[in-house]
């Protein structure tokens, strides 16, 4: 049920074109969500595009292919990375490590990087949970994204 997988339980990873992102049900709830955070947003008068899988230069001769990359009148204002994990080790914590390092650079050049992560990967790895807002200003579950990512987005591009 959609309960379920708003919770994180019961998602299942499939076969998927980018590694991590939680198949194709974590990946609907996140569509979804992005969705509605873009129409409050325009209440707002804060008119967003999302482009899903667009390379965003974040250094002279770097670059990123995010999830989702949030415009607004063709600029990037926002890139979005999800994951999703379905068990612990040490692919969440590098994962969380290259993460940091990635918001700082994305932050240098004015573009909050934004990181929406969810599972039950996360429940044994309580030292990485504890460092990740810290390294990694703008991370949410999907409820915490559901609950805040709006008006978060809203003081970040005002």
């Amino acid at each position: 049920s959609i309960a379920y997988v708003v919770m994180g339980i019961r998602i299942g990873l499939d076969t998927h074109r980018r590694i991590s992102t939680g198949g194709a049900a974590f990946s609907a709830v996140i569509n979804w969500l992005r969705d509605e955070v873009i129409a409050e947003l325009r209440v707002w008068d804060i008119e967003l595009t999302k482009q899903p899988e667009m390379i965003v230069r974040y250094g002279e001769d770097l670059s990123k292919t995010v999830d989702y990359a949030l415009l607004h009148q063709g600029k990037v204002v926002a890139v979005i990375e999800i994951n999703f994990y379905t068990g612990g080790g040490s692919k969440p914590s590098e994962v969380s490590r290259a993460y940091a390092d990635l918001s700082t650079k994305f932050a240098a050049r004015s573009i909050p990087f934004i990181w929406i992560t969810d599972g039950r990967g996360w429940r044994d790895m309580q030292n990485v949970v504890r460092e990740m807002p810290r390294q990694v200003p703008n991370v949410y579950t999907t409820k915490q994204a559901r609950q805040h990512l709006a008006s978060d987005l809203r003081a970040l591009l005002s």
